[in-house]
């Protein structure tokens, strides 16, 4: 089984500057050990100090935190075909039945290949998070490599950390022997540990800094996207004021393209020997003569029938337009005062009326009214 394994009092975490497809820049701290920090560009190691010289964390830069190897439990697991969502889950309720911590207090996440399971209380996590500020939360085992055929050891110092199939952590002289059996030892050097740590961090198996404490990004604008988008706002009010002109442009020019073609079919119309720029104005006289003077017929006698319609008790008995314009209606009623209700509507529809005298037709007033549209 993967062990727990005591690493001191010691801290040690990760700090990679983020560029493309490139591990720029790597921290590792082991403050018993006076290894501070291990400078890596690309994979390569550039620069070593001590912890009285870390750097201040930088925003351009993605930080790997590896806690104190005693914080967190190990513990395997076959998750591989859950979510992650749902294999954290899982991992939770089986370690809240092992562990010493309080439920409420418990943090749990699940490796990638959903085989190993580490947990550690929310309060330490709170902690690290404060002091580092870190992207991810490693632990120290997942700095190496598990080898299905051996054990991989690492020795920093005093300090050796262990991995294997099924045994994580750091090596206790009475326990990981007897974990270990008959699985042969493989010893790192620390040339091979270098790029291990550097692999490590730049895909990091776990990361213990999720839900609750996921890292919020903070949103920075670039100097270069706010001009970016303050050009585009300016191109974005051009075009708007463009597109009223354009539309504008398009109607003229169509306008014009009716007008023109309207001349032509009015030439068409009255004969070729008219210039095209009177043409329209004959058709127009044309039409004039066919409809009649005043308002026309259809107008005139349209205007007549609303009237007749709106007044009760009267009838039209004859209807004769003249090329004046004028329309002869005859109307029959059932009274005078009927007969004037009807032409009292005739004008207020706009017509000119003139009326004849009332005649008496089978007991009923018959009137001829002269009607003509304005």
């Amino acid at each position: 089984m993967l062990a727990r394994c005591p690493w001191s009092s010691s801290v040690a975490h990760l700090v990679i500057q983020n560029e493309p497809a490139k591990v720029n820049q790597i921290e590792l701290i082991l403050s018993d050990l006076h290894l501070a920090w291990v400078h890596l560009d690309d994979g390569d190691v550039v620069a070593r100090g001590d912890a009285a010289t870390l750097a201040a964390r930088s925003p351009d830069r993605t930080r790997v935190f590896v806690p104190p190897i005693d914080a967190v439990v190990l513990s395997p697991v076959d998750f591989g075909d859950l979510p992650p969502a749902q294999a954290r889950a899982a991992a939770r309720l089986a370690a809240a039945d092992e562990t010493l911590l309080d439920g409420a207090d418990l943090h749990v996440d699940v490796s990638a290949d959903g085989l190993t399971a580490a947990s550690t209380s929310r309060t330490a996590m709170t902690q690290w998070i404060a002091d580092y500020d870190p992207d991810v939360i490693l632990p120290a085992p997942f700095l190496l490599p598990r080898r299905d055929d051996n054990v991989q050891v690492a020795v920093l110092g005093a300090l050796k950390i262990v991995r294997g199939q099924q045994l994580a952590g750091g090596w206790d002289d009475i326990i990981t022997p007897m974990l270990m059996g008959e699985t042969p030892v493989s010893t790192i050097s620390a040339a091979d540990f270098d790029q291990a740590m550097a692999a490590a961090a730049a895909n990091p198996e776990m990361n213990l800094r999720h839900g609750e404490f996921e890292r919020r990004t903070r949103f920075v604008l670039d100097r270069k996207v706010v001009q970016l988008m303050g050009w585009l706002a300016v191109a974005l009010l051009i075009i708007t004021l463009l597109i009223p002109l354009i539309s504008t442009a398009r109607l003229n020019q169509q306008s014009n393209t009716l007008e023109a073609t309207g001349r032509t079919s009015a030439q068409t119309a009255v004969g070729a020997s008219v210039p095209e720029d009177q043409a329209l104005a004959r058709l127009d006289a044309r039409l004039a003569a066919l409809r009649g003077g005043g308002a026309g017929f259809v107008r005139t006698s349209t205007a007549v029938n609303l009237a007749v319609q709106a007044t009760p008790n009267v009838e039209l008995t004859t209807m004769t337009f003249s090329p004046d314009g004028q329309l002869r209606v005859g109307a029959r009623a059932t009274k005078a005062e009927e007969i004037g209700a009807l032409i009292a509507r005739m004008r207020a529809l706009g017509l000119d009326v003139n009326r004849s005298a009332i005649n008496p037709a089978q007991g009923q007033p018959v009137v001829e009214l002269k009607v003509k549209g304005q």
